[in-house]
This record gives C-alpha cells, structure tokens and sequence, in this order.
C-alpha cells in the first residue's frame, strides 16, 4: 500500500470515529508536513508555528474530506494555504525558498481539485479563461493570446491580476469550510 492509499485509510477511519488511527494519522502527517514545510520556508523558527496551524486545519476540516478525491491533494493545498496565510498575516519575515509565482505546476497537481473547481468558478471569465489556459492548459503566452484575442501583454496582466484574485476566492473559500 502506498503512502497515499494509507493516508487515506487513515483519514477514513479517522471520520468514523477511530481515534487510534486519527492519532497515526496525525503523527505521520506532521513528519511529512514539517518537511514540506520547512523545504517552503527559508526561517525554520516559523515551522513550527505553521505546522500547528496547519493540524489546527486539519482537525476542524476532518468532515469536509472526501474520500472520492486525493488525499494528497487536499492535505497539501491545506498545508500551502497554511504557509501563504502565516506569511500574509504577517507573523514573520519568512522567505520563501520556492517561487510561488509559477502556477503552473500547482494548477496542473489540483486541477481536478473541487477547491480549485469551485475558486474558478467564482473568478471573473476575462480572468479565468487567460488562467486555465496558460496555467492549467499550458499554453504559451503567445498560444492564449492569439486564441483569445488579445495582447501578449494584456494576457499578461489578465493572469498575474486572475491569480491574485484567485488566491483571495481560494483564502475565502477554506476559511468558509
């Protein structure tokens, strides 16, 4: 079994009431999660700090797992937005060892995610449409341009102004769950 498949019977457990296996869960989840973390952020004082949030999150988000989707993915989009609210709330002045500007790769991991289904859906389609494209669809700059008709540059700014509109839908939407 995978490390994913036993995360997820884990988790599954865990909603059913088994507190042995809710406390594994937990105990492997914060190994994992305070690597990821501390290869995100460059200040391991912060680790910490972040890596208790993000059980904090965890535990109260237990009943919005579901189990037809990756577990996975939903832990670490909880873990990422963890690290983007710890820096935006300002609680230090953490550098971040990866560029969180290149989308790509994370749009492509969650773009099945009903998180991210459900942030796109509420985006402006002059933003959306430039986003899926590039980030989700990857193509170029000039590819989504010419496909929607615009300037490389007005594509540009559509998704650097789409992205930053969809990470405040994405912070509204997890702090609703």
């Amino acid at each position: 079994m995978n490390e994913e498949e036993h995360w997820k019977n884990l988790m599954i457990k865990a909603q059913q009431g088994n507190q042995e296996a809710y406390k594994e869960l937990l105990k492997e989840l914060a190994r994992a999660m305070r690597n990821f973390i501390a290869q995100k952020v460059g200040n391991l004082c912060s680790v910490d700090d972040i890596l208790q949030e993000f059980l904090i999150s965890l535990h109260n988000s237990l009943a919005t797992y579901d189990p037809s989707r990756s577990f996975k993915s939903w832990v670490y989009t909880i873990a990422r937005y963890k690290i983007i609210d710890h820096l935006r709330k300002g609680k230090s002045h953490v550098e971040l060892t990866e560029d969180f500007t290149d989308h790509k790769n994370e749009f492509q991991a969650f773009e099945d995610n009903q998180l991210i289904q459900k942030a796109l859906a509420k985006l402006s389609p002059s933003y959306r449409e430039p986003i899926i494209l590039t980030k989700i669809n990857g193509l170029s700059v000039k590819e989504a341009a010419e496909k929607l008709q615009l300037s490389e540059s007005a594509l540009k700014v559509r998704c650097s102004r789409g992205i930053k509109d969809l990470k405040n839908i994405l912070t509204r939407i997890i702090h609703e769950e």
